[in-house]
């Protein structure tokens, strides 16, 4: 998982659009994603894909020749009132994505109006530093260090299957991809987010 350190924001037209969205519904709701201007979701999609190095948040495998989607980590269906906040918004490849779907009400423990003060279950990429909760035995970050990973990385890894073949066989390709065929230059990002973006 990418330990996210900066934090995109929209910018002042964005959150004038959703201020006018939440005006027109008297709220958020399920559907406000949907609703929302698709200039807004491309200022979204392209600040993600910058701020995660053209990877899944998750599984950290670049999106050339994946499906991605932007996940909403507290679901919009669930939690409409995270829907816009930044935070709560990461670029997931299609794999990562349904799995989580599948078991999205374990991701929050005991809700909050305030988005970053609310109890997550399993690592968040802003708030929690997923170095610092799940080890590796190898340098190469494939073979987990069981023993040493925290309860909240211990949580993760099972939420996650992480610890399965397939998981693991994922892990190592990954690697090994990035050290055959570096995606490295600003050139390279820069077409992934137009590919990626919203049409």
């Amino acid at each position: 998982m990418i330990n996210i350190e900066n934090r995109i924001s929209l910018s002042k037209a964005s959150k004038i659009i959703v201020k006018e969205l939440v005006r027109q519904q008297k709220g958020l709701n399920s559907k406000s994603w949907d609703a929302i201007s698709k200039n807004v979701k491309n200022e979204i999609s392209k600040k993600l894909l910058y701020n995660q190095r053209a990877k899944c948040v998750y599984c950290e495998r670049y999106f050339i020749g994946l499906k991605n989607e932007i996940d909403h980590f507290a679901h919009k269906g669930e939690y409409s009132q995270y829907t816009f906040v930044t935070t709560n918004l990461f670029y997931s490849c299609n794999y990562c994505n349904s799995l989580i779907k599948n078991q999205r009400p374990t991701i929050v423990g005991n809700a909050n109006i305030n988005y970053k003060i609310n109890d997550f279950l399993i690592i968040h990429p802003y708030f929690h530093n997923p170095d610092k909760e799940i080890v590796f035995k190898d340098k190469d970050r494939v073979d987990f260090d069981w023993e040493n990973c925290s309860k909240l990385g211990k949580d993760t890894i099972t939420f996650w299957y992480w610890d399965e073949f397939v998981s693991t066989k994922i892990r190592a390709k990954t690697v090994l991809l990035e050290r055959l065929e570096p995606l490295s230059t600003i050139e390279e990002i820069t077409l992934i987010q137009e590919i990626i973006a919203y049409k």
